[in-house]
């Protein structure tokens, strides 16, 4: 049997270097593919829940003493926003209503904060701050319900919030919202002045914004026309936790969720049109009037 000539095997080794380039360009090739299918799936619309307890959840859910089931408005929401076919995600360092199915459980909710505190950190634990979330989480729109703590009815806060945000991407969209009343307008003990001072605080938020002339901004007005009723449940939307009633309740809840939808639906690109056929159950609610104020062309 003759051996292979010098020259034969030279050739033999340039077939065997050709093949074994070509399955390296291949695979680098499925490779990039992957990489631009990974990043393509992952362009979700990213929306940070971003508040206080309100939106964290606190007294919400199916066990209100149990953080693992704080939805809030965001389970509500999520559904509709599923439902609908849109393709979107909430992102925040926090998670609360992790035990709850069908459902994403971050958000950046931090109870008693102050807007102050959302801009600077509280000093005591190791949240974090707006700049630091904004950062890692890269949110395409921010849901902002703020001012029940530390009540006031100046916005120079909620405007500083403001600021951060458009330093982070003046792309940003902030859906703001004129914040819930409390239950102790109506229920007792009451408390007039916190009320009015609520109702000042939103109409100088509404100002404010107003001024914010380019701002991607759209305004969500919880206060009224959420149509909450401030009565304690059962008969009203409010819980009844003995703290003056900051806190909606599950129907509350629902009807917040309701006013989000309507401002995200002019801002979120076109849904899927073929959603999922069973979706999870919305939350009920009911029509509420729902006033949005578009700072932007």
């Amino acid at each position: 049997m003759s051996q292979p000539s010098v020259k034969g095997l030279i050739t033999l080794k340039r077939n065997y270097m050709k093949q074994k380039s070509f399955f390296i360009y291949f695979v680098v090739f499925i490779f990039i593919i992957q990489a631009i299918l990974v990043s393509v799936a992952a362009a979700a619309t990213r929306i940070m829940p971003l508040g206080d307890s309100i939106t964290k959840g606190s007294n919400s859910g199916a066990t209100p003493d149990d953080e693992d089931h704080f939805v809030a408005y965001r389970k509500a929401l999520w559904d509709k926003l599923i439902a609908a076919g849109y393709d979107v995600g909430f992102v925040g360092s926090q998670t609360a209503g992790g035990a709850v199915s069908d459902f994403d459980p971050n958000h950046e909710g931090h109870g008693g904060w102050t807007a102050d505190e959302i801009v600077n950190g509280n000093g005591i634990t190791e949240e974090g701050k707006l700049g630091e979330w904004l950062a890692d989480y890269q949110p395409d729109i921010v849901l902002l319900h703020i001012g029940t703590n530390g009540l006031s009815p100046n916005p120079n806060d909620v405007e500083t919030i403001l600021n951060v945000i458009d330093s982070y991407s003046p792309d940003t969209w902030v859906v703001l919202a004129l914040i819930v009343n409390r239950a102790c307008c109506i229920e007792e003990p009451q408390c007039p002045t916190d009320c009015q001072d609520t109702s000042d605080f939103n109409d100088n938020v509404y100002d404010m914004a107003l001024d914010r002339s380019g701002d991607k901004i759209k305004i969500v007005d919880m206060e009224i026309g959420a149509g909450i009723d401030y009565h304690f449940s059962p008969t009203g939307d409010m819980f009844d936790g003995g703290n003056g009633g900051y806190h909606p309740y599950e129907t509350g809840y629902a009807k917040m969720a309701t006013e989000w939808f309507s401002a995200l639906q002019e801002i979120l690109p076109d849904p899927d049109p073929d959603p999922d056929p069973d979706p999870p159950n919305n939350s009920s609610s009911s029509d509420s009037g729902c006033f949005i104020g578009i700072i932007t062309e």
